[in-house]
């Protein structure tokens, strides 16, 4: 008895991935991909860094998500990082291309007022 490779096959998470769409009236988006979970490798945060280093005149950074797979608190953290690189650098952040649990979670991490110890 053989079974076909449709009733075998499991889905596998796929790696998370990111890459930079053209630069387009001083605006960049970067497309976000595969499963962005704490378990798997995933892109570092200092390929955005060295982007935004690198790109002048940008202004505005965007979202592409479409192949985004699974997430949990990985892709928030990471999100998190590069939503304070680019307000160090005046770069507006465009979230509309995120999910929108994503933008509601990163929107309330920066809603809190930071707690300093007393």
């Amino acid at each position: 008895m053989s079974s076909s490779p449709e009733a075998s096959s499991v889905s596998s998470p796929s790696e998370g991935a990111l890459e930079f769409g053209d630069l387009s009236g001083g605006s960049l988006v970067l497309r976000l991909s595969g499963d962005w979970i704490v378990r798997e490798h995933l892109p570092s945060r200092d390929e955005v860094d060295q982007r935004l280093e690198a790109t002048p005149g940008l202004q505005r950074l965007g979202f592409d998500t479409s192949h985004l797979g699974s997430w949990d608190t990985a892709l928030l953290t990471f999100l998190v990082g590069v939503q304070t690189r680019c307000q160090e650098h005046s770069i507006e952040i465009d979230a509309a291309g995120l999910p929108e649990g994503v933008r509601e979670l990163v929107r309330l991490a920066f809603a809190v007022p930071e707690k300093k110890d007393t």
